[in-house]
């Protein structure tokens, strides 16, 4: 249990005095993750659509690096941002939460959630890849930076983002749905129990029809994509600003 418990694979003595404590203490197996990572992304290539979302591990004890996000089952332990592929969930590159000082890339916007996607997906640019990604990380400059590269985009998003249309700011009636364009990009709007908002750089306000508890209804196709890549539909945050949309392709 001792040796386990002091298990590391780097010298303190070789490690830089000026990082922080989450760093330090990654730093212990960093050799071991980096080498594991490298092997995910170098033996297997990952079908069209690929995710990035985060995830947290378990775990109670002492580290520096420990988050707490009462949101997630574990609440405790190791925050992962991961890119998977979408059909079968393989982690294909990882990154682990240290702080403000992790090495991203950079990005139009300045955003961190914008950079952590760059970084991630950085060595499948311009290979005609479509990201799904929540509405922590869905922004419009985003979306063109990677459409800039070749790569498609689809995620629920908060109107509160900058360059969100603001027409899609008022309430609209149950079952119906609002779309805009601005070149590559649409912005559309649906209300099933509560409203949803999404951010796609190929879709249209195309519909499929499904059926759920034997009730046959039309769906925006770019929803059913997205929980089909995602598994699951996130909650979006309302609110506005500007006003470069149209009502058509």
């Amino acid at each position: 249990m001792l040796l386990l418990r002091c298990l590391h694979f780097v010298s303190n003595t070789s490690l830089p005095q000026d990082i922080s404590k989450a760093e330090k203490s990654f730093a212990k197996i960093k050799p071991v993750f980096e080498f594991l990572i490298n092997k995910f992304s170098t033996v297997y290539v990952p079908n069209e659509n690929i995710t990035v979302d985060e995830s947290l591990m378990l775990f109670k004890g002492r580290l520096a690096m420990k988050q707490y996000i009462p949101l997630k089952r574990a609440r405790f332990g190791l925050k992962l941002y991961e890119l998977c592929e979408s059909g079968s969930g393989y982690i294909w590159k990882a990154m682990v939460h240290t702080g403000p000082s992790m090495d991203l890339k950079d990005s139009d916007d300045g955003l961190k959630s914008t950079r952590i996607v760059l970084t991630l997906v950085d060595e499948l640019l311009d290979k005609g890849y479509c990201v799904f990604v929540d509405n922590y990380y869905t922004s419009p400059m985003l979306f063109r930076q990677l459409h800039n590269q070749q790569t498609d985009a689809v995620g629920t998003v908060r109107l509160s983002r900058k360059h969100m249309p603001a027409e899609l700011k008022k309430k609209i009636p149950r079952d119906c749905t609002v779309a805009r364009y601005s070149n590559e990009l649409m912005s559309l709007k649906w209300h099933d129990k509560k409203e949803v908002t999404m951010l796609s750089t190929f879709h249209d306000n195309s519909t499929a029809e499904i059926e759920k508890r034997g009730v046959k209804k039309n769906k925006p196709l770019v929803i059913v994509d997205y929980n089909n890549n995602m598994g699951h539909l996130n909650a979006v945050s309302q609110s506005a600003e500007p006003d470069m949309w149209t009502a058509n392709a």
